[in-house]
């Protein structure tokens, strides 16, 4: 079992509506940050969050900065790579998603900041 106090930090839980573009591919979208978190009924879930690595990239003339988060939360059901994270003003995108223990009790979550599409 997780202890409380080690889960101190609140995340949302973005989760994906998949519609068809007008050439057939799927595409998800998700919820916007500006849209009020709390009031869409998001889920503000309890996670302990460390930043393990940052590095940056570039594109195109832009460097950008790119950081890794390890996240542990506690289990539920459905969560998969097509999810999301919301922390602190970035948007996560979850890496791997290990059940550490395989006792349900328990998510680590690796994720990456995402970096906007240009």
């Amino acid at each position: 079992m997780i202890p409380a106090g080690m889960i101190n930090q609140r995340i949302h839980l973005l989760s994906p509506t998949w519609h068809h573009e007008a050439g057939g591919q799927r595409v998800a979208t998700y919820p916007t940050p500006d849209a009020g978190l709390p009031e869409f009924g998001l889920p503000m879930i309890w996670a302990k969050v460390e930043q393990v690595s940052a590095r940056q990239a570039m594109r195109g003339q832009q460097v950008l900065p790119i950081g890794t988060y390890r996240l542990l939360i506690r289990w539920r059901p459905g969560l998969d790579l097509d999810h999301r994270i919301y922390y602190r003003g970035m948007t996560l995108e979850i890496a791997t998603i290990v059940d550490t223990t395989q006792t349900r009790e328990a998510l680590e979550l690796v994720c990456h900041t995402r970096q906007e599409e240009t």
